[in-house]
């Protein structure tokens, strides 16, 4: 199994763990937005996903500078076939080991 593989099984295992909504399952998992994060601007990326428009996600600016902390904006359907938005941290020390940061529901 591939590291993009790899990582993605722990972004499920993340979303079940964390499992606000009754999440039995993830299915279509895909990657809308993959950043580097500078924690200041959390706020406005936060505000961006929260108004559920996966154009105006696509298009927030990525930092030019490496900060060892990354966020993906990703989208998957539940069992029940609900949409989400979800905010994935993950960072240098954590690899391999992503942890939800916010759901937004569809």
């Amino acid at each position: 199994m591939n590291d993009v593989n790899k990582y993605y099984d722990q972004v499920v295992k993340a979303i079940l763990c964390t499992n606000e909504f009754g999440i039995a399952g993830v299915r279509e998992l895909t990657d809308i937005k993959v950043m580097e994060l500078i924690r200041k601007d959390y706020p406005t990326i936060l505000e961006v996903v929260k108004r559920r428009d996966i154009n105006a996600t696509r298009s927030l600016s990525s930092p030019t500078i490496r900060t060892g902390e990354d966020i993906s904006i990703m989208q998957f359907m539940d069992q029940k076939e609900r949409g989400y938005l979800v905010i994935i941290y993950d960072s240098d020390e954590l690899w391999q080991d992503p942890q939800v940061a916010d759901f937004v529901p569809l």
